[in-house]
């Protein structure tokens, strides 16, 4: 109910022996003080690893943006995860752990489900930008990445998430 944006990447896929990768797209949806949702803008994920792993995944993620500034760091077109911004892990795989930053103030908290086998420690990092070419087939015409966040999100083609999103939002509020 209070989040700022929703970043949704559908299939990243993991992979690594000693040293990893992460890649996949997503999109990022706004939503304003009023509640209504603006965008969406492309994106993609890439990361690389480096530890004790071995493993190949796909995970579906879901990062929750909570405030002004994780919307900022978004639309600047270029993000760093764990490095420009705070960054939570909830639910991991299918075990519901939850863990956050010491303070409880996490710009971004990411809920994800994966398929596959991944074991191992590692330290990563993560990039998440802006990815032109496939907002400007979505839109039709080049679109800036702060000008992606000024539409309202009434296509028809975003219409079933937005209507996903709402209802997972109701849902919530009641189970309160």
């Amino acid at each position: 109910q209070q989040a700022h944006g929703v970043a949704i990447f559908p299939s990243v896929l993991k992979i690594g022996f000693g040293i990893g990768g992460l890649m996949g797209d997503g999109l990022l949806m706004e939503r304003d003080s009023d509640g209504n949702w603006h965008g969406p803008g492309f994106m993609d994920i890439r990361g690389l690893s480096y530890g004790l792993q071995a493993g190949i995944q796909s995970i579906g993620m879901v990062l929750v943006i909570t405030n002004e500034q994780g919307m900022e760091n978004f639309r600047s077109g270029n993000l760093k995860l764990g490095g420009d911004a705070s960054f939570a892990i909830g639910p991991w795989g299918r075990s519901g752990e939850v863990s956050t930053d010491l303070k409880m103030e996490s710009s971004i908290y990411g809920y994800s489900i994966a398929r596959g086998a991944f074991l191992g420690i590692s330290l990563a990092g993560s990039d998440i930008r802006v990815v032109p070419s496939l907002n400007e087939a979505y839109w039709g015409d080049f679109v800036t990445s702060e000008a992606l966040f000024d539409r309202p999100a009434n296509d028809a083609r975003i219409l079933p998430l937005l209507e996903e999103l709402e209802r997972f939002m109701d849902v919530q509020l009641r189970s309160r």
